[in-house]
């Protein structure tokens, strides 16, 4: 149920500006005070999980560190402001660990998701290089020329930099931001790194950032730029490495140690993964994604549905046992209802198969775990893993009811393709699951 709570301006002055407060509520009643608020329509609704998530956020003792409140949509994608030009021009933006350059629609943008677009002209300070860029994705591609000006994470907090002003874009129509702020730990296609521009001119206290990703209905997400001054106590530290080898530093990439499903440990043929706040679910080999599948759906017979998932027959999607992560002694738990999707019967396997040389871990896999990601030292920083129970079931209801009973799989991020080539598949609404698996569109794959 909801319980629906006015918040009172008043109140959040409180904390801060004690001392005027009192003097103010001296001269007019309280009650005065409220219905005048009211008027000038200064109160907030919120759920009771909003005001708990919103207490949670305002706790976070961030220090000087400047701070981004993620929008969550969904579960499926968060993004959150960054100010470009002269005019400090606000953007939505992804903030993606797992790409480089940091892009906005430049006006008159082709095929870009949302109207909001870069009014190059009214900057004083852009400069087109005049030097194309085309970033390529699994399912489309964006393509503009290179520009230079200032980016900030406030009004008061930017830094030069370069970046791509997109004039084409192609199937990128479901993503909500207005555009992408990469956020790798190296740069492998010329693109300026974001937090090291930051940091470089003191805006930030360290070339490090955290990030947060929390559930809808539960928690605030954020990313915190700068030193992270929390206890770390329980941190565990994780040394990026290369993926290959032969390759040179690209992502926020780190061996697992092993990985189970439920009690039953399982030899993949991919041992790295990468950590990806830009994409919703997990993606692997696909022959890694068939042992998965098989070992979740405990012997029964496993099959594909169009999309390309996996399927089996179950009754309950706790039936089917978590995936647990061990990185060198620390686990990271990923519950069922994370990448189950229960349609007619069946439980299908929301792990997308990928040609990666790393397993690809997003929201769902980071979705609980604060933690730091640390440039110069070229490590992550995982904190204890919080879990939510599954009180109100928001998750599945906000994705079903918009479509009126059509279960779309919606993936809000861009998946990893190739070395040196941003390749993350951007994938938006699916089919109806439900009505294919009904119509007999459900490859046999194996199982008993």
């Amino acid at each position: 149920m909801k319980i629906f709570i006015f918040i009172c301006a008043f109140a959040l002055l409180a904390t801060s500006l004690k001392i005027d407060l009192e003097r103010r509520l001296t001269k007019e009643p309280i009650q005065d005070r409220i219905d005048r608020q009211i008027k000038e329509g200064r109160l907030k609704m919120m759920t009771i999980d909003e005001l708990r998530a919103d207490a949670m956020l305002k706790e976070k003792n961030f220090g000087d560190n400047p701070v981004i409140e993620l929008k969550n949509y969904q579960d499926l994608q968060y993004y959150g402001p960054a100010f470009v030009g002269s005019k400090n021009q606000e953007f939505s933006m992804v903030y993606d660990t797992g790409s480089e350059w940091f892009w906005i629609p430049n006006k008159g943008c082709n095929g870009c998701p949302n109207k909001n677009a870069f009014e190059a002209a009214s900057s004083d300070t852009f400069v087109d290089t005049g030097v194309n860029q085309e970033l390529f994705y699994g399912q489309g591609h964006v393509t503009g020329n290179i520009g230079t000006d200032m980016i900030g994470i406030g009004k008061d907090d930017a830094a030069q930099m370069r970046f791509v002003l997109v004039d084409f874009a192609e199937d990128i129509s479901g993503q909500k931001a207005d555009g992408i702020a990469g956020l790798t730990p190296t740069t492998t296609l010329g693109g300026d790194l974001m937090v090291e521009k930051l940091a470089g001119e003191g805006i930030i206290n360290a070339n490090e950032f955290t990030v947060f990703i929390g559930k809808a209905g539960f928690d605030k997400s954020w990313i915190e730029f700068g030193k992270n001054i929390d206890d770390q106590t329980d941190v565990k530290f994780l040394n990026l490495e290369p993926l290959t080898p032969q390759d040179d530093l690209t992502y926020w990439s780190t061996p697992y140690t092993s990985l189970q499903a439920g009690d039953e440990t399982l030899n993949l043929a991919t041992k790295m993964t990468i950590w990806d706040t830009g994409t919703s679910l997990i993606g692997a080999k696909p022959d890694d994604v068939v042992t998965m599948a098989q070992a979740l759906a405990k012997g029964k017979e496993i099959g594909q549905i169009p999309e390309g998932f996996l399927a089996s027959l179950c009754d309950r999607v706790d039936d089917t046992p978590p995936l647990i992560f061990n990185f060198n002694g620390h686990e990271v738990k990923i519950e069922p209802k994370e990448f189950v999707l229960r349609s007619s019967g069946y439980c299908v396997y929301l792990i997308m198969p990928l040609d990666l040389d790393g397993m690809l871990l997003g929201d769902s896999f980071l979705r609980g775990s604060k933690i730091i990601h640390d440039v110069d030292g070229k490590r992550l920083g995982i904190f204890p893993q919080k879990f939510y129970k599954s009180s109100s079931g928001l998750l599945w209801l906000w994705i079903l009811l918009p479509v009126l009973g059509v279960i779309l799989i919606g993936i809000g991020g861009f998946c990893l393709y190739k070395r040196r080539v941003e390749k993350k598949s951007y994938i938006t609404a699916g089919g109806n699951i439900q009505n294919k698996a009904m119509h007999g569109n459900y490859q046999r794959v194996g199982g008993n």
